[in-house]
């Protein structure tokens, strides 16, 4: 058999696999892992056809799992805690299970598909600034349990040191403070009055003194033990990870062979060291024979094994991807809080290489990096300890001889007038690289360490008496060879004892691999062995001693990234290429798009002016609804998509984010991009279109323009393609366009690669991306229609149906070759509204089964993608009766499946209320009750599920009487 193949697209619908309505199990024996070990088995044939039985398997299974999180009534998350609280000792863990130090704002409000949902009572938009009341809560229930009151003043510290140092600061500001200690890690503090608690708060916030979440998410203050479990062999589990005794290759491999030039190759990489790691750790002595049988560990790495396994098959899609990647996070820290390989010097030894001490002279005492509970907090000590040192209190902002002051972060300020005051300073602030770009009527474009050696050189020149220079660096975004080049400068000065140099880092950015699941920071000293470096050595020792940070759960997790510094730079390399990219393809300010306002090319940082007045706001209209304009007015920031771009605090994350601060600078209110791990691909269908709207003096946009734009993006794909595309179909032009930009194949690997090769083949970050143009554009006309009206009400025959018919009917019928999941389901989910509009407003049965029928084409195209359209109720139950069967099964497959379950309820509920569905109630209540409930589960959840369909059977009863 012969086969011609350019590029196989695992991605079309036709390709994909089919999705499934149970989970697979989380725990199983031995008799049953050989029962799975028999399904995995491939039928006995050829290589070609063996990857693709493995590929599809994996990708099968994770989708299965999705499809349980959601129909089950509870997501993955509490079903994990629910498995690991089971077990002897494993309370705290599984309450600890999916926190978040940084979740993303509108999480709750968003649907940005299904995924598995991930996520814990304690998480909170930013843990140090912005704790969620859940959090306050378990802080208040302790205290009221220690004696206290509700009715107190009282904020939370995450230890007595921390109390203490804001005393010395602001004690004259506050009337009879009463600590009170509540547990490791937890220091309540009762005030006088609520403007003392407030400006408490405050400095809580600055300080980052506020308790660790995983200590709050405490269910037990005295840990059970973990008991030992016979039955349980960790050794075979982690040498199934390894891959030992299988001739397939081993997850850690199938993530290492992700190429380079592939979108998701760094955070693959990330993932495959972050567990080969863990494999090493735990098969060392004595932790291989100390937890062999520890059944918190073989529950974890069980999990951990899943992940790993179906996260290759989902490379390509940044929002699969990216939510596996996160469940993997989670997973080893359940095996890390079960088994707490890491010593307090483990930390220390893998952190202080960011200190670059290879460097320095021979003969100085170690450059150690000391723990601390944030960034901030970091920077806060290193302020005490420089106007502490010397007879000159203040701390200078590094200017370089040009007269370029660093940038500074805007909460920066607020400690250095608290600690360091005074008009004389031996003291210099820098920033390493700031995390806001510079650019025009901003602060110097492109600061980087070549400044800071720069100022520092100039103030070393100019320094006077014994006294040495202490040098405060934020080197919290780091780049490759930034701190070596430092070191390596200075190093005859800080062997003279001339120079101290202060390194403080947040670890809740790029350094925790994008987990965004600690909230931590280091300071590192680094110094030669004078009078004065061995007082701010024993300072920081004691500071450390007293915090008992590295007592806290996370840090288990913390020093395990900090083994892996080198993947920290890929990320940030990654996410760089990803900012270069967008600035030069989109927001370039030519050729009709608009232009950013700031942008650093070694920095992952873009920046846009986010106030308009009402006078420029950007403009949306319609003529969809037959008789009515559809009006939509919005600002700039508002044009990127809200479910493509999560607003959120902080950065370092696998997803690119937008948030809101302002100039370093001045008072001027900027929007922030921080760019995560995305492919080419999808940033294409991110920021084309918003670059072409996003003007400062506003814009106009509508449908008749964007299905225009649209036609000229198929004719200028055609042509340089060198394609006709004359007597064709949209769908046919843009088939053929996928086609000829897709990648090349060579010979070798069109007879020789596995199915995962040629779909790594497709993500290569190259391309034209003509379809992801198009794709932005109908992305942006979808959410901008079914955010302004509710379609369904009114009949769909205004003057722009029929070029939006076309489009979208275009693009569908393509197959959408690499158009992203999100995007995919957008689109669906416009054309889902407007057939459904089609048949409830209908003139004959004839029109409505015809739209019926045009849905269902649709439809049936993606069978696997779930819509967030939650419409079915608006399906005339006559239009639904006369379907046929495999027709009523899709329109339940594509629009009540993907419902939580919950959603689910309500929605049948509703139907039956309103008397005018039995038919559709019927069907839906046989959905329900043939949904099973995965092994794993609580029985109280099955009763739960059975008592909840039989109510609405009861309710439907009643309301037929």
């Amino acid at each position: 058999m012969s086969l011609t193949i350019k590029a196989l697209d695992l991605a079309h619908p036709l390709h994909q696999a089919a999705d499934a309505t149970t989970a697979p199990t989380i725990d199983h024996g031995p008799l049953e892992e050989r029962l799975q070990a028999m399904r995995l088995a491939p039928p006995q044939s050829g290589s070609l056809q063996q990857a693709m039985h493995h590929h599809l398997h994996h990708h099968w299974q994770h989708r299965q799992q999705v499809n349980h999180d959601w129909q089950d009534q509870s997501p993955y998350a509490q079903q994990r805690r629910d498995s690991l609280s089971k077990l002897t000792g494993g309370k705290n863990i599984a309450a600890q299970y999916g926190i978040s130090i940084a979740k993303p704002m509108d999480a709750e409000t968003l649907m940005r598909g299904r995924e598995l949902r991930t996520g814990n009572s304690a998480d909170a938009q930013y843990t140090r600034s912005a704790p969620n009341g859940g959090f306050t809560e378990e802080c208040m229930k302790r205290y009221v349990k220690a004696g206290g009151q509700r009715s107190d003043h009282v904020v939370f510290f995450n230890s007595p040191n921390a109390v203490r140092q804001m005393m010395s600061m602001l004690g004259n500001k506050f009337t009879s403070p009463q600590p009170k200690a509540l547990g490791h890690g937890l220091v309540a503090l009762r005030l006088a009055t609520e403007e003392q608690a407030d400006l408490a708060d405050n400095f809580v916030a600055m300080m980052g003194a506020r308790p660790s979440p995983y200590r709050v998410a405490e269910a037990e203050l005295r840990p059970t033990p973990i008991a030992a479990d016979p039955t349980v062999n960790t050794h075979r589990l982690l040498a199934k990870l390894r891959g030992e005794g299988s001739d397939v290759k081993s997850p850690i491999q199938r993530l290492r062979d992700i190429p380079d030039n592939h979108g998701h190759a760094a955070l693959a990489h990330t993932a495959a060291s972050a567990v080969e790691l863990l494999v090493n750790k735990l098969e060392s002595e004595p932790l291989h024979r100390r937890h062999q049988h520890n059944p918190i560990l073989a529950n974890g790495l069980k999990a951990l094994t899943q992940i790993a396994e179906q996260l290759p098959s989902l490379h390509g899609d940044s929002h699969s991807f990216c939510a596996g990647y996160r469940v993997l996070m989670e997973e080893l820290q359940v095996c890390l809080a079960a088994t707490r390989p890491y010593t307090p010097m483990d930390y220390r030894q893998a952190a202080s290489s960011h200190l670059a001490a290879e460097t320095l002279p021979k003969g100085l005492p170690p450059a150690i990096m000391h723990l601390t509970t944030s960034g901030m907090n970091a920077i806060t000590q290193a302020f005490e300890l420089a106007s502490r040192m010397t007879s000159k209190h203040g701390v200078d902002y590094a200017r370089t001889p040009a007269g370029d002051e660093t940038p500074v972060y805007f909460e920066v300020d607020l400690p250095r007038r608290f600690i360091a005051r005074g008009a004389e300073s031996n003291s210099l602030f820098a920033t390493l690289n700031l995390s806001q770009p510079g650019g025009e009527g901003l602060h110097k474009a492109g600061w980087c360490v070549d400044d800071v050696i720069a100022a520092t050189d100039k103030r070393l020149q100019q320094q006077n008496g014994d006294e040495p220079l202490c040098l405060i660096l934020d080197s919290t975004v780091e780049k490759p060879g930034d701190m070596s080049k430092l070191t390596g400068h200075f190093g005859e000065a800080i062997a003279a004892g001339k120079l101290k140099i202060l390194a403080c880092k947040s670890y809740q950015k790029f350094a925790s691999l994008g987990s965004s699941k600690v909230m931590a920071g280091g300071i590192g000293l680094i110094t030669n062995n004078d009078p004065y470096g061995q007082v701010m050595h024993k300072m920081l020792n004691q500071t450390e001693q007293e915090s008992g940070l590295h007592n806290n759960p996370e840090t288990q997790l913390l020093s395990h990234m900090m083994q892996l510094p080198q993947h920290e730079m890929a990320l940030i390399d990654k996410a760089c290429d990803n900012a270069r990219f967008v600035s030069e393809h989109f927001f370039h300010g030519k050729d009709g798009h608009s232009k950013l306002a700031g942008h650093d090319s070694h920095l992952p940082f873009i920046t846009f002016k986010s106030e308009q007045g009402e006078e420029k706001l950007n403009h949306f209209s319609a003529s969809l609804i037959a008789g009515e304009q559809t009006e939509h007015s919005a600002q700039a920031k508002e044009q990127l998509s809200p479910a493509l771009i999560p607003t959120r605090s902080s950065f370092g994350f696998p997803e690119t984010t937008k948030s809101t601060m302002f100039a370093v600078d001045n008072n001027k209110m900027l929007m922030r991009l921080a760019f995560g791990q995305e492919t080419q691909a999808e940033l294409t269908e991110r920021f084309y279109l918003p670059s072409r709207l996003m003007h400062e003096e506003g814009s106009q946009f509508s449908v008749n323009q964007a299905t225009t734009l649209i036609n000229e993006l198929t004719a200028e794909a055609l042509k340089q393609q060198n394609l006709s595309g004359s007597g064709q179909s949209l769908a046919q032009k843009l088939r053929q366009i996928a086609q000829a930009e897709r990648p090349m194949l060579t010979e070798k690997q069109r007879l020789t690669a596995s199915p995962e090769q040629l779909q790594l083949s497709q993500g290569r970050d190259e391309g034209l991306y003509s379809l992801n143009k198009i794709a932005s554009v109908l992305n942006h006309t979808a959410e901008q229609l079914l955010a302004a009206t509710d379609l369904l009400d009114n009949p769909c025959s205004g003057p722009d149906r029929e070029p939006l018919e076309t489009a979208l009917h275009g693009m569908i019928h393509s197959g959408m070759s690499g158009v992203s999941t999100p995007v995919r389901q957008r689109i669906l989910d416009l054309q889902t509204a407007l057939h459904l509009s089609d048949i409830k407003h209908a003139q004959s049965d004839v029109e409505a089964d015809h739209a019926l029928q045009q849905l269902g084409s649709d439809l049936s195209l993606y069978p696997n993608l779930p819509l967030s359209l939650n419409k079915l109720h608006e399906l005339p139950d006559a239009v639904f009766k006369r379907a046929d069967a495999s027709q009523q099964e899709q329109l339940i497959t594509s629009l009540f499946n993907p419902l939580d379950h919950e959603s689910q309820l309500r929605l049948v509920e509703g139907l039956i209320t309103g008397r005018q569905h039995p038919e559709l109630v019927s069907k839906l209540l046989d959905t329900l009750s043939e949904k099973p409930v995965s092994a794993g589960a609580p029985s109280d959840r099955t009763q739960s599920h059975n008592l909840n369909s039989l109510l609405i059977r009861q309710r439907l009863s009643t309301s037929a009487e």
